[in-house]
């Protein structure tokens, strides 16, 4: 899972600068990087399975609530637009 999410945001710091930017698009640069969305999850879920064999889920829960609040504010303001 962390090679996954490496691998995936691998695209996006290639992306990341405004020559790229113009090349791709603006829409098209946004929706290229709406993959950080789930390269957070596929994160978390690596933390999670790096931390299952020593039985010590502290960390985990607390980034795992840390992006549950962050992702959960980023979707209530698009739905109240």
């Amino acid at each position: 899972m962390g090679f996954t999410a490496w691998v995936l945001l691998v695209p996006l710091a290639a992306t990341s600068f405004n020559r790229a930017i113009k090349a791709l698009g603006a829409p098209k640069w946004q929706l290229l990087h709406k993959l950080v969305y789930a390269i957070s999850v596929i994160g978390l879920m690596h933390f999670i399975w790096m931390h299952a064999g020593k039985n010590s889920f502290a960390g985990p829960i607390v980034y795992g609530a840390i992006l549950a609040t962050l992702l959960g504010w980023r979707g209530w303001k698009r739905l109240r637009r």
